[in-house]
Order: C-alpha cells, then sequence, then structure tokens
C-alpha cells in the first residue's frame, strides 16, 4: 500500500473541507420543463402503446397537489379505468387498462401538480390529442356545472360524456370556476354528466349533486349543468326562527321546486292552545331581503352619488399603480375572466312568513308546512316548533344622590347647601371687644 507524503494528506483533507453543492447541481427554483411528447399532439395513425412526456430533469413519483399518485394527475378519455403510470426519472409513460383501440381519438390530460425534486410545481395543465386512426374529430362540447341549490359553480366538477349503445366514457374535470371543455368527441346523440364529485374518486356516489343533458352533436355545443342530489325525499323544516315580532324565518333542509311558488296557503302556524295565527303574507327569504336592502341602498343613493367620481378617481389610480408594480415584478397584468353566472333560475330554500299580529313572548307556536315539492317533484309536509322566550327584564335605573331645595333647612349636623365641609366644622366667630 503507497503512503500519502504529509504534503498530499494536507492537500486531501483541505479538498474534503471545501463546501460544494451536492450531485446534480445546486437547488432550482423553477417547476420541470418539458421536452418532448411522443406521441406529438395532432399526430393520426399512432401504433404506440404508451404515451411517452420527457423532462428536463427528474420528477417525484407523488404529485405535489392533486392526488396522492401520479395516477391521480392524468385522464385518457375515452376512459377504459385509472391510467397506468410508468416512472422513468426524467419520463413518465402513460396508457390505459387496455390497448389503445382502433380508429379511436384519445385526449390525454395531465392536471396541474406534477413535481420535481425540489417541490417545485408544475401549476397548468398540458392536453395532448391523438388518434390511432386517420384523423381526428373537429368536435368539441364547452360547459360549466353549477351548484343548483345556491347558483355557484362547482369547483373542478366531474364531467362524463356517454355515447349509446356501447357506453364509451369519455371524461374531464373542470376547473375551481366550474368550466370545462371535451374534445374529439363521436358526432351524435350524447349523454353529459356533471357530478360534484367531493370525494375526488372520480364516480357518482349516492347523496353527490349531478345531473344530465342531453345533447345531439354536430360540430360544437355549449351547455350548462345544474347539480342537485336526487333523493325521493320531499322538503321538510329544518329551522324556524323569529326575525322579530312579526317576522318568522322558516328554513327547509333541500331546495324547493322551482315550478312551486309557496304562499300562505301552505304553511299553517298555530299557538300554544292550537289556535291558528292568520298570516298576511309567505314568500322567498332571498327576494324578501332583496327588497328591503334595495330600498335602505335607494335611501343612501343620494349620498354615494356625491362621492362617486371621487372613488373612480381614486379606484382608477390605485389599478394603475398596481399595473406598473406588477409588469416590473414581472407578473401577468392581465384581469381575470368573471365567473360564470347561471341562467336558470335558482330554486329556495328560505321563506318568510309575516303574522297579522305580534307573536307572544314566553310560549311556542307549531308551524306546518303542506305540499312542498322537491326538485324532482316529490312532495312533502312537515312540522317544526318555534320557541319565543322572554325578553330580558329592563335594568335597574341608576341611584343618585338627592338634590337639597335651595332655602330648606338642613338637617342638624349637616353644612348648608353652598356652603364648604370646612366651614360647617368651624366654631362660630365672637364679636370684636370694644
Amino acid at each position: 500500500m503507497r503512503r500519502l507524503t504529509p504534503l498530499a494528506a494536507l492537500a486531501l483533507a483541505a479538498a474534503c473541507a471545501q463546501q460544494a453543492f451536492p450531485p446534480g447541481g445546486p437547488p432550482r427554483h423553477t417547476p420541470p420543463v418539458i421536452m418532448s411528447v411522443s406521441p406529438e399532439s395532432g399526430a393520426v395513425n399512432v401504433t404506440a402503446k404508451a404515451l411517452s412526456i420527457t423532462f428536463d430533469e427528474v420528477v417525484s413519483e407523488r404529485p405535489a397537489m392533486g392526488g396522492q399518485s401520479l395516477g391521480d394527475l392524468f385522464l385518457i378519455s375515452p376512459r377504459d379505468g385509472v391510467p397506468r403510470i410508468d416512472w422513468h426519472r426524467t419520463r413518465i409513460d402513460i396508457r390505459g387498462q387496455r390497448a389503445w383501440k382502433a380508429n379511436t381519438a384519445y385526449t390525454i390530460t395531465m392536471r396541474p401538480g406534477l413535481a420535481d425534486l425540489h417541490s417545485n410545481v408544475l401549476k397548468r395543465p398540458l392536453v395532448i390529442v391523438f388518434s390511432t386512426g386517420a384523423a381526428i374529430p373537429p368536435t368539441i362540447i364547452r360547459g360549466t356545472v353549477f351548484d343548483w341549490a345556491t347558483g355557484k359553480p362547482v369547483a373542478s366538477p366531474l364531467v362524463q360524456v356517454f355515447r349509446a349503445p356501447d357506453s364509451t366514457q369519455y371524461i374531464t374535470i373542470g376547473d375551481s370556476t366550474g368550466r370545462f371543455s371535451l374534445l374529439t368527441l363521436p358526432p351524435g346523440p350524447l349523454a353529459v354528466r356533471g357530478t360534484w364529485d367531493q370525494n375526488n374518486n372520480r364516480a357518482l356516489d349516492p347523496r353527490e349533486a349531478w345531473d344530465t343533458v342531453a345533447v345531439q352533436l354536430k360540430d360544437s355545443a355549449a351547455v350548462e349543468i345544474y347539480a342537485f342530489v336526487h333523493d325521493t325525499l320531499g322538503p321538510h323544516l329544518s329551522d324556524v326562527s323569529l326575525r322579530d315580532s312579526l317576522t318568522v324565518h322558516a328554513t327547509f333542509d333541500k331546495p324547493v321546486n322551482i315550478a312551486q311558488h309557496l304562499d300562505t296557503a301552505n304553511f299553517v302556524l298555530r299557538a300554544k292552545d292550537s289556535s291558528i295565527v292568520p298570516l298576511k303574507f309567505a314568500g322567498p327569504w332571498r327576494d324578501y331581503d332583496k327588497a328591503r336592502t334595495d330600498s335602505i341602498a335607494r335611501a343612501d343613493s343620494i349620498a354615494a352619488l356625491t362621492d362617486s367620481t371621487v372613488k373612480k378617481r381614486l379606484q382608477a389610480a390605485a389599478a394603475a399603480v398596481a399595473a406598473v408594480k406588477a409588469r416590473a415584478a414581472g407578473r401577468d397584468t392581465m384581469p381575470k375572466a368573471p365567473p360564470p353566472v347561471p341562467t336558470r333560475a335558482i330554486p329556495h330554500s328560505d321563506f318568510v312568513l309575516i303574522t297579522a299580529q305580534p307573536l307572544a313572548t314566553g310560549t311556542y307556536y307549531r308551524l306546518e308546512a303542506h305540499g312542498v315539492r322537491n326538485l324532482l317533484g316529490d312532495t312533502a309536509s312537515s312540522t317544526h316548533s318555534l320557541q319565543i322566550p322572554k325578553p330580558p327584564p329592563p335594568p335597574a335605573p341608576a341611584k343618585t344622590p338627592a338634590a337639597v331645595t335651595p332655602g330648606t333647612p338642613a338637617a342638624p349636623g349637616t353644612p348648608a347647601a353652598g356652603a364648604s365641609r370646612d366651614s360647617a366644622k368651624a366654631p362660630p366667630m365672637k364679636p370684636p371687644g370694644r
């Protein structure tokens, strides 16, 4: 064995003591870059067994967002089960459970969430379209999935398109605003189903909101899907509260059919002795609250108009300054698209009742609702009690010192009004001697 000279040993120790980046170079702060996709998007007559995506660095086997495994990040449409993912450090291969079908156009979507070993995340989706046949159908269905009960878009809805009679299923997942698009669909009659997939298992489960729209597709179509829980139980009263001595707020456990207009004929309010309390009005709480808010807004409109010009100028100046700062920081200054607004009427589940006489305190009432239909048309009747507590006792009046009327003789040992305490204790003065 060859021995190191003292000088060589010292040089080796100094080299080992120097700090250096770990193998692979310094940590990067940008997400992985896609170097190639095979087959390329738009390719036809594809014979490859899998879609391969190559990156400029090693990617993680576990997504940073969007699922527990790489398979959760990918969608294959038409669908034949959970995608099979093969990880090869800087390359990912995607294939279905079975081989690609002949003469079929496929859309493969990589959702946001893929990360590298430094936790840099790809936040934009990637869509690749190819066909095992000679052509790709230039068809598309765009749409939005709403939660019908609230009228708000469903974030990341599951959208499935079914084609009869072979039940081929095309699939996609919408964005955070409920919007979606499905490509390369076969022309003809299709059923489009939107689901609020709350557990993200890409399936319709009991008690999840959903609905289906029929489409006769030629080249493109636009749809709105209003998801709701499909059950056969009619609406039942879930809460009844008092807003003031004449106003009762009634809430049902599910929305009421939009074709049904509830009024005083659908409600009965009974006192403790079972006598009926007359009702002057019954209607949706949302409309009643909006009318009340509008009346307040009209009362304040004159004062608001006086400041509107100044406020607009200040807002415009602030927006201009923010845009300049954003451009200097290299951020995207394009305004975001406004959230979609439903065109269908939103069902009601809250109602207001106005009584003809004030309700008594310290007792209870019983509200009955009759013939109320749900969104599927199923009818139910229900009751709910209303307890009205006694008002709190008024606060005791504060004690104040008794006032002394001028000219009134003071009690013995009490100084007269206006006299100081010291003067009351001083002895009487003797007349001066002669």
